[in-house]
């Protein structure tokens, strides 16, 4: 090896909200860990939701997925925000972290039935939370033409990229090394390892951890879920001063989310191949007119929209992609699973999240 060469336990590939929590992890357990960042770390602009569910109604989810693996997922999607929220408040600076709720907004009658339904499983599962319909919602917040909707009790925001500067400063404070960004990550991969060739030299480890949002072309081969990278379109405005609206927010049908952080609302259209965010839809959210600019990010997403978290087998790779910019809801978890494969030798990620599972399946 020469001097700028780096020989490590684990090298963790993409320094976005998932590589590093996972490097900050791993560095947590005593383990030998590199950061490198990569070109797809870019996240659409203050898009932090933190959700307890997929964002979608839990009665959606139990006919797609059946009861247990719904149940799963939202507990999962809890347990995160819990980590999330204890490494926050354990750092000087708040990250943008509010955990006030979220809401999934009905855009017609058949939604709000599917979000009243949701409201009763939810509760029989444990999962708190409120139905609203349209009088209640247009009674509390500034808002017209949504169905109904249900507040998330457990859900919650952050400004995700202050929260990588967090990750990444505690991983390296835990002994992490961060390296500079890898354009484009050339990965070698075999039976013994992995060497990741940089700009500062080449890194070798025992385990590659993939977290970007597109797979290196050397690691795309032995994932049976492929990895997808899709447009957000999105805008950011100011408000005008006094209204209320409900934040994070996200709709049903998942075509439309936004957040609200301070004076500033940010909205995307996140579904995959949909429409850009709607015109008008900064007016009617009151922001300031002629305050908006649109934006474009681009994010990974796994042919089920689920994230690939986990071992791969026969391999010294694990990967933590396909979050579909929602990083912020399960990169603690990711972090947690991968970090005691990768310590006690047994893969602990549940079947719907499993980086394993082939397309369709649960």
């Amino acid at each position: 090896m020469t001097a700028a060469d780096l020989r490590v336990e684990i090298a963790v590939l993409g320094a976005g909200v998932a590589g590093a929590a996972i490097a900050w992890e791993l560095a947590g357990r005593g383990r030998r860990v590199a950061l490198l960042a990569s070109p797809d770390d870019a996240l659409a602009p203050g898009l932090g939701h933190v959700l307890t569910g997929p964002g979608e109604p839990y009665v959606q989810a139990v006919r797609r997925l059946g009861r247990d693996a719904a149940r799963t997922a939202w507990e999962c999607g809890r347990e995160n925000g819990d980590r999330l929220r204890g490494f926050v408040e354990g750092r000087p600076g708040s990250c943008g972290y509010e955990r006030r709720g979220g809401f999934l907004l009905a855009g017609d009658r058949a939604e709000g039935m599917a979000l009243a339904d949701s409201e009763d499983m939810l509760r029989d599962d444990g999962f708190p939370g409120e139905f609203l319909d349209h009088y209640m919602l247009e009674a509390r917040f500034d808002v017209s033409g949504f169905a109904g909707a249900y507040w998330a009790a457990d859900d919650a925001e952050v400004d995700p990229a202050r929260l990588v500067v967090a990750l990444s400063a505690a991983a390296a404070e835990r002994g992490a090394q961060v390296r500079p960004p890898v354009h484009p990550p050339v990965v070698e991969l075999d039976a013994s390892g992995a060497a990741i060739w940089g700009p500062a030299g080449r890194v070798r480890a025992d385990w590659l951890v993939v977290a970007t949002d597109a797979l290196p072309d050397s690691v795309a081969p032995f994932v049976e879920a492929p990895v997808r990278r899709e447009a957000v379109h999105g805008l950011t405005a100011a408000l005008t001063p006094g209204p209320a609206l409900p934040s994070p927010a996200r709709t049903a049908d998942g075509a439309l989310a936004w957040q609200v952080a301070g004076e500033r609302l940010v909205a995307a259209a996140p579904a995959p191949g949909g429409p850009p965010v709607p015109p008008g839809l900064a007016e009617r959210l009151h922001a300031r007119p002629g305050s908006a600019t649109a934006w474009e990010a681009r994010v990974g997403r796994s042919p089920d929209g689920r994230p690939l978290i986990g071992l791969l087998p026969a391999r010294p790779l694990a990967l933590a992609s396909g979050f579909g910019g929602l990083a912020p809801s399960l990169a603690f978890m990711a972090a947690r699973w991968i970090g005691e494969a990768l310590t006690l030798g047994e893969d602990p990620t549940p079947g719907v999240f499993r980086a394993s599972r082939t397309p369709g399946e649960v």
